[in-house]
């Protein structure tokens, strides 16, 4: 019991949850994100009314398709601009020493930033689930797929979170560490596709290939693109994609990228270690004592 409270006592979460909650922009932010994809759905489903088509199931599952991924594009540029500011902040605002000095490991104020940046966005996340649910009751959509839609969302989220402390932490200047971190998540939802072209086209020209059994370069980089693992889940039938093969490249997504936000969130708490600075100010005047000054005779 005591354990869980002083995780909840922890100073950093406290400082950011009432800094951030008592913005007067933040229920703005919410009213309008919330406005937003309730008017695109009720706009499209008095579209599908005047078409006669409101309770036609594939109609439905293109509805929830389409709400998942406008909110995991919206999403992967909010979530950056959320985390990579935070840790090179503090070195600006000449606050990190401040605090590096309180009762918290590197790692425990890594993982309180991460955590409070990502709460407002979890926030947005459970806010919508009335609209999704209001979708749902017309049909066409289980509940599995409803499952693997915010599973998808919440590793997603994690992980540009975790992109976006760690290139924070790595690098000093706020507008450098969110340059570098909207290029690397650009070089996942651009540079993969680009990739998977050419790899599919060397092997058309150059291998002779029908590509009836999919390659297995061609499965690895399907698998770390969130949009094609969304929309394997959904339309990976009509695509004539295997049932197994869609399941596998799903939870590729979520193990791989899983991974891949508690390896960069281990890399910041590093990089933000003042004792890793002196470890290496320590092997190097070991290295300079070791050398001395030379003996003149």
């Amino acid at each position: 019991m005591n354990r869980w409270s002083r995780v909840w006592d922890d100073p950093v979460l406290n400082k950011e949850f009432r800094q951030r909650m008592r913005f007067a922009r933040t229920p703005w932010i919410l009213f309008l994100y919330l406005g937003a994809m309730g008017l695109l759905i009720f706009t499209y489903m008095l579209i599908l009314q005047e078409k006669k088509d409101f309770l036609d199931p594939e109609m439905n599952r293109m509805l929830l398709m389409g709400l998942a991924l406008i909110q995991l594009l919206v999403l992967s540029f909010v979530v950056p601009g959320l985390t990579a500011g935070t840790i090179s902040g503090e070195r600006e605002r000449q606050t990190l020493s401040v605090l590096l000095t309180m009762p918290l490991s590197s790692g425990g104020i890594i993982l309180s930033k991460w955590c409070a940046s990502l709460a407002f966005v979890f926030l947005l996340i459970i806010a919508s689930l009335p609209l999704y649910t209001a979708v749902f009751l017309f049909g066409g959509i289980s509940p599995g797929e409803l499952l693997y839609t915010f599973l998808h969302l919440l590793v997603t989220v994690c992980f540009l979170g975790g992109l976006g402390i760690f290139f924070s932490s790595l690098i000093r200047r706020t507008g450098v560490a969110m340059v570098t971190t909207y290029g690397a998540v650009a070089l996942i939802l651009v540079g993969i596709p680009v990739a998977l072209f050419l790899i599919a086209l060397f092997y058309d020209r150059f291998l002779d290939t029908s590509l009836q059994d999919i390659p297995l370069p061609i499965e690895l980089l399907s698998g770390l693109h969130p949009v094609i693992t969304q929309l394997a889940v959904f339309y990976g039938h009509q695509m004539g994609l295997d049932q197994q093969w869609r399941i596998d490249i799903y939870w590729l997504y979520v193990s791989a990228y899983a991974l891949l936000t508690v390896g960069l969130l281990v890399a910041a708490s590093y990089f933000l270690s003042p004792a890793r600075w002196k470890k290496w100010s320590f092997f190097s005047s070991r290295g300079s004592l070791k050398k001395g000054p030379k003996d003149p005779g």
